[in-house]
């Protein structure tokens, strides 16, 4: 027998594993990072670079490069890490 799942349903299941920490182990959830974000850049461009361990600043982070599948402007990812812009293929800090 399978569960069938709606899409609410799975986004449920990253909300929980992110904000209630479902997963204990450190290692699981840096590879439930990875994972997550190699399938969003899969959909909307960009490639994972890394994932990093959880610093006071930020808590955990995921590096995602630019790469010609991600549109002039940055597509969903304009939004995040606002001081970094994508123009003409490029990475370019704002505050310097």
């Amino acid at each position: 027998m399978s569960k069938t799942l709606k899409d609410t349903d799975l986004l449920d299941v990253v909300k929980r594993t992110i904000e209630d920490k479902e997963l204990k182990n450190e290692d699981k959830y840096l590879d439930f990072l990875e994972i997550l974000a190699d399938a969003l850049t899969i959909v909307y461009g960009g490639k994972v670079k890394r994932v990093n361990e959880p610093s006071q600043i930020f808590g955990y982070t995921v590096c995602i490069n630019i790469n010609d599948a991600v549109p002039e402007d940055g597509g969903i990812w304009q939004k995040y890490d606002p001081n970094i812009e994508w123009k003409d293929g490029k990475e370019i800090d704002k505050d310097g």
